[in-house]
């Protein structure tokens, strides 16, 4: 176990019994996390990224294997001393609130420190500064049917912070929601992360909260493998000798290729059509047929243009988005 690691997961098993057959989620996966770490894992649907974060947050045991917090090693307590340790040191946010209904937001966000013993007015005020910082002071009487979906995953969170937890574990906290909300909840956690000097670790099919994180994960067949944003993201490869001409988003990617005139109008390659759309462009190949429809798309030999505003930084490099700095090839080559 490194003394450097908040959460240390060493070789770490889980499988199920489903009628007469075994199902094995994961076998043998280890994970350390730094403090301070906003860690992602994403992966497909069922492949277990619920079920470690269960496993990691003392929900359930592993078939084999140990996880500890520091130097404690949590699936050898016993089941008081593991919920006892739940409440001081975890804080959970799943995509499903969970708000008990028949009581208010602030009797809910109340509710881990009343079953830790604190007294009733203590908790309260703790409660109620929690729901400020997320945003939630004026809604702090209302149940939680009375609520909007945000406003429900917010009071969650403010819940999930009250106990003063070092570690936050959140599973697909915005699967529920719409892109909007979903972008305030993303920078709420985030923003709790740094001012709590939390360690944290989200499950997510968002990419976008993934590449925020400080590193992200992919759990796939059972085995988690570093993941770069890139590998999600077809970056643009651009031909040597390409001029950028003046205009509205004029582009030219032939060396004797005429100017495309009008808005988002690529080339990416000698004896290509022009194609015209108002939003996004793919193309991917050469002297291959557009793709009719919103977004169109070509297929082949060339890596695709993405959607957006883009950059070019050169002979053969990729295009990038925002933060994404570095990319590979698709073929695993690398570039100039």
């Amino acid at each position: 176990m490194s003394a450097e690691s908040a959460i240390w997961a060493e070789s770490l098993s889980k499988a199920y019994r489903s009628g007469g057959t075994q199902v094995v989620v994961f076998h043998e996966l280890s994970l350390q996390v730094r403090p301070g770490e906003r860690l992602a894992i994403i992966g497909e649907s069922g492949a277990g990224k619920s079920t470690l974060l269960h496993l990691l947050g003392g929900l359930e045991r592993p078939s084999s294997g140990q996880i500890f917090y520091g130097g404690q090693e949590i699936a050898a307590l016993g089941d008081q001393a593991l919920a006892d340790f739940r409440n001081r040191t975890i804080g959970f946010v799943w995509q499903n609130p969970s708000l008990l209904p028949e009581f208010t937001a602030l009797e809910n966000v109340m509710m881990p420190l009343l079953i830790r013993g604190v007294e009733p007015g203590a908790a309260r005020k703790t409660a109620r500064l929690r729901l400020e910082e997320v945003g939630l002071e004026s809604r702090q009487e209302h149940r939680a049917g009375e609520l909007s979906g945000g406003e429900q995953q917010r009071a969650a969170l403010a819940r999930a912070l009250a106990g003063g937890p070092r570690v936050l574990l959140a599973d697909e906290p915005t699967g529920s929601l719409d892109f909007r909300t979903g972008e305030m909840i993303v920078g709420l956690l985030n923003e709790v992360h740094l001012a709590h000097g939390l360690t944290s670790i989200f499950a997510t099919h968002n990419l976008s909260f993934a590449s925020r994180c400080d590193r992200v994960l992919e759990l796939r067949k059972g085995s988690l493998h570093t993941a770069s944003m890139m590998d999600f993201q077809s970056p643009v490869v651009v031909e040597h000798k390409v001029p950028v001409v003046g205009g509205n988003n004029e582009v030219r990617t032939g060396g004797s290729e005429p100017v495309v005139r009008g808005n988002n109008e690529v080339r990416t390659g000698r004896l290509e059509p022009v194609v015209r759309v108002d939003e996004a462009v793919e193309r991917t190949g050469r002297l291959e047929p557009v793709v009719r429809g919103k977004n169109e798309v070509r297929t082949g030999r060339f890596v695709p243009v993405v959607r957006g505003d883009v950059e070019r930084t050169g002979r053969l490099e990729p295009v990038v988005r925002g933060i994404k700095k570095d990319a590979t090839r698709l073929d695993g080559g690398t570039y100039v």
